[in-house]
Formats: structure tokens, sequence, C-alpha cells
């Protein structure tokens, strides 16, 4: 039995094209350190998201071990403070959609995710994507 201490990530994920870096980054977690994983769902209009019964057997076996589930709340922002408030978990992997719309909850989200005083990993399933710029600097002047 290690000695080392049990580092605790809270993964924040639906189901996004950023699924396999998030299964990768799990098992390269759990290889590296002594890891323990939970996972929430936030809350999401989409009929095909993740339930816990699909995603935590893909989370488990690259964590080679169990992931809790946490139950989420309307309010994805406040269904990760109360985690974190309850949790003792020392970085968060944040992994939601980043269509256009949802692309502007998921930065909000992270930025919010870091005032709670640990690391937040956001995988961004396509690094290329810079912010919607505002739609009237790309109309131009009026003429």
């Amino acid at each position: 039995m290690s000695d080392q201490p049990v580092h605790r990530t809270l993964i924040v994920a639906n189901r996004t094209t950023a699924t396999p870096k998030l299964v990768e980054e799990v098992g390269r977690r759990a290889r590296e350190r002594s890891c323990e994983f939970a996972l929430l769902i936030p809350a999401s209009d989409q009929d095909d998201d993740w339930t816990p019964e699909y995603a935590l057997p893909v989370l488990e076996k690259a964590a080679h071990g169990s992931v809790e589930s946490i139950s989420a709340t309307d309010d994805p922002f406040e269904s990760v403070k109360a985690a974190m408030a309850d949790g003792d978990f020392q970085d968060i992997i944040l992994s939601t959609p980043h269509h256009r719309f949802a692309g502007l909850l998921h930065r909000d989200l992270a930025h919010r995710c870091e005032d709670l005083g640990v690391p937040v990993m956001v995988l961004d399933p396509h690094p290329e994507h810079m912010p919607v710029p505002n739609t009237t600097e790309l109309a131009g002047p009026l003429t």
C-alpha cells in the first residue's frame, strides 16, 4: 500500500467531441498517481446527452477503479460549487459542449470555476476555436 496521498478530481462533463481527450486524461492521471474521481453531469436540454449509466463505466475503465456520481441541479455552476464544498477535491476537469451557444456557457463556467480556488483543466475539443466576436465588429461601419 502506498503512502502517497490520494488526489481527488471533480470531472464536470457532458458527452462532447472532447470525450476521447477526457478518457485519455483520466487514464493518464490514474497511471501517474493515486487518484479518485467523481463525475458531475451538468443539466442539459440535449436528448442524447450522457447519463451516469453510460458515462461511469467508460470513465471507470480509464480510471482503473470506481468513479463517484454526483447529482446536479439545474444550475451547472451551483452544482460544481456544492460538489467542491462537499467533496475535498484538489482540481476540476471541465469538458462540456462547444457549439456556438454552449461554447459561451462553457467559457463562463470555466471562468467561474477558477474562482473556486483549485486548478481547472478545460478540455477543448477544438483548440482552434476563438471567442465569438461581437457581430457589430464583423459588419463594419454603416454606409
